[in-house]
């Protein structure tokens, strides 16, 4: 249990590595901060000798201080693109002199800032779809768990499918075309919609496929089963994508009075969390022999650190 973030300090040739078991859901709030006060904040975490392995690995932050790059991901907060891009502009006038990247394909982007291997040594664990489970959605049912689009003749259609989420369908390979071009054809939702949870493009014209994730191993297996395709994975965000592929998104987009308002929620942050009260709560539910993480009681607030400024 916890939100685990990696934190990782870049001076000539040394790395110092930072843990926080609980602020990988804090990454674009904490960033607010600006330099100072966000390396003092993560100096205030544990020291590691090592990068946290997949899949506990929720958040990671590169602080090169000789290039003055700041490169980073998170999954909690950022996932929509009019939101994403109106954060990195401020950020961008909150790090003065620094230049700002987010980490679209997440450790694999890190590690090519750092000259390591990371990913290599990671566990691949992919789940398969299975063209058989794979379903048009049904009105009746309250989510579908993948929206698709599907680009061929200079047109796209819209496909709403239950059966797996956009890595599970793409490693079924070319042959769920077929059976996607059978469904009902559906509209593009709206931004900052929550009825669907994966998104998939298949560009059927360029031969490109997009799935709007990052996995370990994932774009390798893909190679395998789209052959002459252009594989493009990574955590890019829908209204992105819908570009990508030539779609005018300006009726999709969030409005700039909600992208100010989640702007304003991310920089206000909420820092009422502690791990004591719920520890209490889980041996209260689990009873006295329930062992916790060394690390689980660890929580810097940066509101508390720096309330004398």
């Amino acid at each position: 249990m916890g939100n685990r973030a990696n934190y990782i300090l870049k001076r000539g040739s040394g790395l110092d590595i930072f843990y926080s078991h609980w602020r990988a859901i804090n990454i674009a709030q904490d960033l607010m901060l600006g330099e100072r006060k966000f390396t003092t904040l993560v100096q205030q975490f544990s020291k590691a000798n090592e990068l946290l392995n997949e899949p506990w690995m929720e958040a990671c932050v590169l602080l090169d201080f000789d290039q003055k790059r700041l490169t980073f991901w998170e999954t909690e907060v950022l996932f929509e693109t009019s939101i994403r891009e109106e954060y990195l502009n401020q950020l961008k006038s909150i790090w003065t002199g620094w230049t700002i990247k987010f980490a679209y394909n997440e450790m694999f982007d890190i590690e090519n800032e750092l000259s390591i291997q990371y990913t290599a040594k990671q566990k691949i664990d992919l789940e398969y779809g299975s063209l058989e489970k794979l379903s048009d959605f049904s009105n009746n049912e309250d989510y579908f768990s993948c929206l698709i689009i599907i680009k061929e003749s200079g047109k796209h259609s819209v496909k709403y499918v239950n059966g797996g989420h956009e890595e599970e369908i793409a490693l079924i390979g070319e042959l769920v075309i077929d059976k996607l071009k059978l469904m009902e054809n559906r509209k593009l939702k709206r931004e900052g919609n929550d009825d669907f949870f994966g998104l998939l493009i298949i560009d059927i014209d360029k031969k490109n496929l997009w799935v709007n994730t990052s996995i370990n191993g994932l774009k390798h297996q893909l190679r395998f089963l789209w052959k002459n395709w252009n594989i493009n994975t990574g955590n890019f965000g829908y209204i992105k994508l819908l570009r990508e592929i030539g779609v005018d998104t300006m009726e999709l987009e969030l409005s700039p009075e909600n992208v100010k308002k989640s702007i304003t929620k991310i920089a206000n942050g909420n820092d009422n969390f502690n791990p004591n009260d719920l520890a209490e709560k889980l041996i209260g539910k689990m009873g006295e022999n329930i062992q916790f993480n060394e690390h689980f009681f660890e929580n810097v607030n940066p509101k508390k650190l720096f309330k004398k400024e």
